[in-house]
């Protein structure tokens, strides 16, 4: 494929519409540039192109809260070829994982769960909308009548506040303690997939046109942002020397049995820990120093799990 710098994005599209039997092999030049690609021209495209794909420039994907993952934006329809750059980053993530070619670029827990097929969850809302998720989960432990709240929900668009609704009717329906979870799903539903489902969809096509769905779906959401973003060396003791304590002091017991744990992690376990504490199982550059997480005093109550806030990069251990 002939990709000129000044134009990257336009160029693969145009391309990959040219070449659309070709994308599983191909060779990459870049025009009035000598050179021969053995692989690395094609690297070298690849990151570039991830670069324009996932920018903010592009408006396709917005930058979570956390300051860390990407995941579909909404508004996206204001970019003309939307729907064909959607369907191109799919093939980029899934080149990446064919060639073994880790990309720069971290997506939500909901977007990952969504390419495999497994619907997001209330918890899946946190690096997407932390406050949203903290809102509704109030709403499932707190009596909800007072707050006169209807099945609608509000989008601002360029500026402009427009009401929405969860569902046909739903300006006449007002929450209650009967209906509330239903209203919490369709609300967490809404934001994680119905806003942005078109776009994925698209992603899909691009993503599975390229790797085979049944050799995908055996992997876990950590394991497919390891697949498609590669794998960070993790230092646990740079890890312990960062790490923040909140209610808790280094001589507790359970700080003692975390870290006792915590050491004895292969570096696959320890990914799936930093994924289920921050949201992205690789470290920045830098190390803990720039990302350190927080272990937080949690419930007495021996029977629970240890709870992550991915917003916070905090773990509550009971």
């Amino acid at each position: 494929m002939y990709i000129r710098r000044s134009n990257i994005l336009g160029d693969t599209l145009k391309e990959f519409a040219k070449h659309s039997q070709e994308k599983l092999f191909f060779r990459i030049e870049f025009v009035k540039e000598p050179g021969v690609d053995q692989g690395g021209l094609k690297k070298e495209w690849l990151n570039l192109l991830s670069k324009d794909l996932f920018g903010p420039r592009s408006g396709l994907f917005k930058l979570s809260p956390n300051g860390r993952t990407l995941h579909p934006n909404p508004f996206a329809f204001i970019q003309p070829s939307a729907n064909s750059i959607y369907r191109l980053a799919g093939n980029l993530a899934a080149i990446a994982i064919k060639d073994k070619i880790a990309i720069d670029v971290n997506f939500s827990k909901s977007f990952l769960k969504l390419v495999l097929g497994i619907m997001p969850n209330l918890n899946d809302l946190e690096d997407i909308d932390p406050e949203l998720k903290q809102s509704l989960k109030w709403m499932l432990d707190n009596e909800v009548e007072a707050l006169y709240q209807p099945f609608t929900y509000e989008i601002d668009a360029f500026g402009k506040r427009l009401g929405q609704e969860l569902k046909e009717g739903g300006e006449d329906i007002i929450v209650d303690e009967l209906n509330k979870g239903e209203y919490v799903e369709l609300m967490q539903l809404t934001k994680t997939y119905r806003e942005v489902a078109s776009y994925i969809e698209k992603f899909k096509e691009g993503f599975f046109e390229i790797m085979p769905e049944e050799l995908v779906e055996i992997f876990s959401p950590s394991e497919l942002e390891i697949l498609i973003s590669g794998k960070s060396e993790i230092d646990v003791e740079d890890l312990k020397k960062h790490t923040k304590l909140r209610e808790l002091n280094k001589d507790d017991i359970i700080v003692k049995w975390f870290w006792e744990i915590v050491e004895n992690m292969d570096q696959d376990t320890l990914a799936n820990l930093l994924f289920f504490i921050t949201g992205s199982s690789k470290v920045p550059h830098g190390g803990f120093k720039e990302m350190p997480i927080t272990l937080k005093k949690g419930t007495f109550d021996t029977s629970t799990l240890p709870v992550a806030h991915t917003c916070f990069l905090e773990v509550e251990i009971p």
